[in-house]
């Protein structure tokens, strides 16, 4: 799978961790269909589109409206032509569909309007 890449699967393929630290992230035991059901989230119109379990890992909220968030590392996914990502500095981006957004803490207090998405980190 990394062939194309200028990568050394023996010395880059685990970043640095080795691979047996590396695997302990892999589930590789199977899931009852009542067990995957339960981490899809359906038809989720505003918040969090991920199920619980994806909490300490990432956070990913659907935005549809207008929704102020406090100063954090983010990636805004433009949904629609129609988003705008407002920032503490009142500077202004206008968002297009699949168009992504780095959002450093340092740009403060923010504010999405319109369809997107917004993925961060963990909150702790």
């Amino acid at each position: 799978e990394w062939s194309g890449f200028n990568l050394d699967d023996k010395t880059d393929g685990h970043l640095g961790l080795g691979f047996y630290l590396a695997l302990t992230a892999v589930e590789i035991r199977g899931r009852s269909e009542a067990e995957v059901e339960a981490l899809v989230r359906r038809r989720v119109t505003d918040g969090s589109t991920l199920p619980a379990e994806a909490d300490p890992y990432f956070r990913l909220d659907r935005v549809l409206g207008r929704r102020d968030f406090p100063a954090g590392f983010g990636i805004v996914i433009g949904l629609d032509d129609t988003a705008t990502l407002t920032f503490a500095s009142r500077s202004t981006r206008n968002l297009t569909a699949g168009s992504t957004t780095l959002v450093p803490y340092a740009a403060g207090d923010f504010r999405l309007d319109g369809g997107a998405l917004l993925a961060r980190p963990p909150l702790s």
